[in-house]
Order: structure tokens, then C-alpha cells, then sequence
């Protein structure tokens, strides 16, 4: 059923697609698809699990053969911004609404999500790509707004940047200063 509603956000029904588009694309009742994922709530969530989850494999896969610790050698470093900025970018030009979906439905609060499975690909995310975030729950749950509102601006300049270069600058300095941040509101 997620693949339906994916299918629904790629071919109509975009960001704000309807339970009654998913549930005629599934072929289920939208009870059925509310029974089976506890509300519409849970339906987006897995939708945006299954979204991340893909998104973050693709940015570790760019990143394989790097340091996961973006501090290290700064040749080392630049490197992983530049592979996992261009997979961003790829991703956000091959998957248009995929994106949107991301920044519109992102969790601003870890209490708030679905599911613990949600924050994994999140908590991925990070570990790889902000060194000064301990990625415990806690450390976590209090730098998510830094980091939700960081994302959604990557994610929307991504959409905008008419070049690699350019967007990879942008995108260092960005997990620069959600490091930063994080970072300090870990402290």
C-alpha cells in the first residue's frame, strides 16, 4: 500500500495526495488502508519512512570510501560534502515530489513522529553528516527544530541551485552551521 500512495505522489496527487487517491490506487476501502496503518497520520509517516530511508542509502552509498566523521582531514571532508551533496541533488531532480513530500512532512518534534522508525534514517543522516551531534534520543529530540528547519532549506535550495558547485558550497556551509548548532544545544 505505501508503494500505491508513493505511486499517487509521483503521478497526480503530489504532496497533499488524498487517502481516497491512495485508497483507489491500492484497490482498498480508505477504512482498510486506515485500519491497517492506524490513521492517515501513520500512512503519510510510513510513506516518509520509506522516502528517507531511500534518500539516506543513497547519500551513504555516495559517501562509502569517505571518513564518517566530516571533521577529519579537510580534503577528506570535502570530499564527502561533494558526493553527498551531488546524490542530494540528483535525488531532488530524479524525485520532485518525493522532496516536497520530505520537507512538508518532515517531524519537527521526535515525540511527535509515527514511529521510532521514522527517526532512524534521520538519526543516519546525521551521525554521517553532523560530527558535533551526539545521536542519542535525547541529544536528538532537542536539536530537531535546528535541524528540521536545516533539511527543509537544503531540500528547497537543492529544488533552486542551478549548478553542483554551487549547491555543494551551500550545502557545506549549511551542515556547517546545523553542526554548529546542534553542537551547542547538545552542550
Amino acid at each position: 500500500m505505501v508503494e500505491r500512495a508513493r505511486y499517487c505522489l509521483r503521478h497526480g496527487g503530489g504532496a497533499e495526495v488524498s487517502l481516497t487517491e491512495i485508497s483507489r490506487a491500492a484497490h482498498h476501502s480508505p477504512s482498510t488502508l486506515i485500519y491497517q496503518f492506524g490513521s492517515y497520520a501513520g500512512l503519510k509517516d510510513s510513506v516518509f519512512t520509506d522516502i528517507v530511508l531511500e534518500l539516506a542509502e543513497r547519500i551513504h552509498a555516495s559517501a562509502r570510501g569517505h571518513s564518517a566523521v566530516v571533521s577529519s582531514a579537510p580534503p577528506e571532508a570535502a570530499s564527502l560534502i561533494n558526493a553527498a551533496a551531488k546524490a542530494l541533488r540528483e535525488w531532488v531532480t530524479e524525485e520532485p515530489e518525493a522532496a516536497e513530500f520530505v520537507v512538508r512532512h518532515m517531524p519537527t518534534n521526535l515525540g511527535g513522529a509515527s514511529s521510532d522508525r521514522s527517526v532512524a534514517p534521520l538519526r543516519s543522516l546525521a551521525a554521517l553528516l553532523l560530527p558535533s551531534l551526539s545521536v542519542d534520543q535525547d541529544s536528538l529530540a532537542r536539536s530537531v527544530p535546528v535541524l528540521h528547519q536545516g533539511a527543509n532549506t537544503v531540500l528547497r535550495f537543492a529544488q533552486a541551485a542551478k549548478d553542483d558547485e554551487t549547491f555543494a558550497s551551500f550545502f557545506d556551509t549549511a551542515l556547517a552551521a546545523m553542526d554548529t548548532a546542534a553542537g551547542l544545544l547538545d552542550g
